[in-house]
């Protein structure tokens, strides 16, 4: 199942970037590719001045890529995440937005909050709040 990610569920977020987009619900969007989810919130948090708190059981991780990353010692937060898309929208917007997405057959989870940017990335794990790790290099390049 995992060789055929790139077809299914696919890497396309032109219909999810669309999607949202034309809901005139969110403040920002970026696609996360190389890096992972860590590296594009700490993109996106450096280029709006802000910070994240994420919590990491809300984060939707396929089964097979909690197995390739236990396999290899891997951050599944630091993997390439092509087909994932990020987006920031006021709280007051969430549950609107989601039903848009939702509505379009794009999968969306709300999985944080926008903080202040003193605060930096941090994630919610198991009960402790920690700093989100930034991944200069991506986590694949440890087992290519």
């Amino acid at each position: 199942r995992a060789q055929r990610f790139l077809y299914d569920p696919g890497i396309s977020i032109y219909t999810d970037a669309l999607t949202a987009a034309d809901s005139g619900l969110i403040n920002a969007m970026t696609d996360v590719t190389e890096g992972g989810l860590a590296t594009a919130l700490h993109e996106m948090a450096a280029a709006a001045d802000i910070g994240f708190l994420i919590e990491s059981e809300k984060v939707p991780i396929l089964s097979e890529t909690e197995q390739i990353c236990a396999e290899f010692g891997l951050d599944p937060f630091g993997l390439i995440a092509s087909g994932m898309m990020i987006m920031t929208a006021p709280p007051s917007n969430a549950d609107e937005l989601l039903s848009k997405m939702q509505s379009a057959n794009v999968q969306c989870t709300a999985v944080g909050e926008v903080t202040k940017p003193e605060q930096g990335v941090r994630l919610s794990l198991k009960g402790k709040i920690i700093d989100l790790p930034y991944y200069a290099t991506d986590e694949l390049t440890k087992i290519l």
